[in-house]
């Protein structure tokens, strides 16, 4: 459950909503955020249809007034949607940013499917990537667009999932020319009507021989994209180049963490992995640390030793994340973990460290305490600036909401730090006093 959450302003979006949460909050990165929020690592921030809001709603702080359809009908893009759309189709939508994370499917499955009476599936290949032992299917629509998925399933919603997109159709296609003349659509409004991003639309535009530069709705133009054009000895010096950049990465990873094993770095350094194991795999391979051995049930193990070691370690973690001189971090048990990078310290249940365990529980912040932190951050930046805030700014910059400046022990801290304030201004008047210069002879 999120400590804090920020008030939505009127007609705010709810990916702009998010994103202030995430700068206030200050988690070390972005899927910390999400998995946060939505209960899942893998959500994609979407601006205008975003998904799992059910886990949403139940991350909220206790209190809160919100439920999805209101920030479905207040702070998302279904309202200026749902008219051009089928009344079954909109509900489909609604029920699927309630929590499925499917909510647009791409091609002949979404926009496409709307303009050809009964499109459907006709055809299906299946083969096997046998470098990777896993099926791929190649699926064709009756408007063209035909794709790739590599399997196997693991849910129906997988059904409209796709890998690569081998050709978007004759639909789609006379709709990116008739869109690409309109010189009052920049790229990404385009991008936006046809599902796809705007270096898409602009590799279909030179494939289907489109011209350039292609005027826009400001002063700038859409130039040719050089790299697109690139002959083949340029487009094998460019992966080259990105072969060394991926292996520089890896080492550099190795160089920084020399003592932890494979599991390690695979989850930490999870993009350069897979593409290092797809595209590079034997390098890879000759680039791991050495297995590590697991311990039995006769290595000995002090864990008297490591337990008194690693409870001074998450105090001291903890008074490091306290002193954080940009905006607070909550201290948290995965928090403290990441910080001291010992992932096993967040998982584990640490029956066999009890003095640790001891610590972590002192030292983790309720709801209550990380706001009334937040307050005297709040405070302290007030009087460095030599700045009075009006209450309202005190508690917008403590990132408050109104549920949580109701509590008891924070309405406390208000007015304590609001007094600290006040007190701080009554001896800077009467220090100015002091030292006025005097007009007596």
């Amino acid at each position: 459950m999120a400590g804090f959450f920020p008030d939505p302003y009127l007609d705010e979006l709810l990916y702009s909503v998010c994103a202030r949460y995430s700068n206030q909050a200050q988690y070390p990165d972005k899927k910390s955020v999400v998995q946060e929020l939505f209960g899942i690592s893998t959500a994609l921030a979407v601006i205008d249809l975003p998904a799992h809001l059910g886990n949403l709603i139940a991350a909220l702080p206790l209190g809160h007034h919100y439920t999805v359809d209101r920030l479905i009908d207040s702070h998302t893009l279904l309202p200026f949607y749902s008219p051009f759309h089928p009344l079954e189709r909109v509900q489909r939508l609604r029920e699927d940013m309630r929590g499925s994370g499917k909510v647009s499917v791409p091609g002949c499955l979404g926009m496409m499917a709307n303009t050809i009476p009964k499109s459907r599936i006709e055809e299906c290949q299946i083969t096997r990537n046998f470098e990777r032992d896993k099926p791929v299917g190649k699926f064709s629509c009756t408007c063209g667009f035909v794709y790739s998925r590599t399997g196997p399933d693991k849910s129906p919603e997988d059904r409209f999932r796709y890998s690569r997109v081998i050709s978007y159709g004759a639909v789609w296609e006379p709709i990116l020319r008739e869109l690409w003349s309109d010189s009052n659509l920049a790229l990404d409004a385009i991008g936006n009507r046809l599902g796809v991003t705007h270096q898409t639309v602009k590799r279909q535009a030179i494939k289907l021989g489109l011209s350039f530069p292609r005027p826009g709705p400001t002063l700038r133009v859409t130039q040719l994209n050089k790299a697109l054009l690139s002959p083949p000895e340029d487009n094998q010096t460019l992966a080259s180049d990105k072969l060394e950049t991926y292996r520089s990465e890896w080492l550099c990873a190795r160089s920084k963490y020399p003592s932890v094993g494979r599991t390690f770095l695979q989850n930490k350094f999870r993009r350069i992995h897979s593409w290092l194991y797809i595209n590079d795999r034997e390098w890879l391979i000759e680039h791991l640390p050495p297995c590590q051995q697991k311990e039995t049930a006769s290595s000995f193990v002090n864990w008297e030793n490591r337990d008194a070691q690693l409870a001074e370690a998450v105090k001291a973690s903890a008074q490091r994340l306290r002193n954080i001189s940009s905006y607070p971090v909550r201290i948290t048990k995965t928090a403290i973990a990441n910080e001291l990078e010992q992932p096993n310290l967040a998982k584990g249940t640490l029956d066999k460290l009890p003095l640790t365990a001891m610590a972590v529980a002192e030292e983790v912040e309720t709801l209550e305490e990380f706001a009334i932190r937040r307050i005297w951050w709040a405070r302290d930046y007030y009087h460095q600036e030599n700045v009075h805030p009006k209450l309202w700014q005190l508690k917008k910059l403590a990132g408050l909401s109104s549920e949580t400046a109701d509590l008891p022990q924070v309405k406390a801290a208000i007015e304590a730090a609001v007094q600290s304030l006040d007190h701080c201004v009554s001896l800077s008047t009467i220090s100015s006093a002091k030292v006025a210069p005097s007009n007596e002879a």
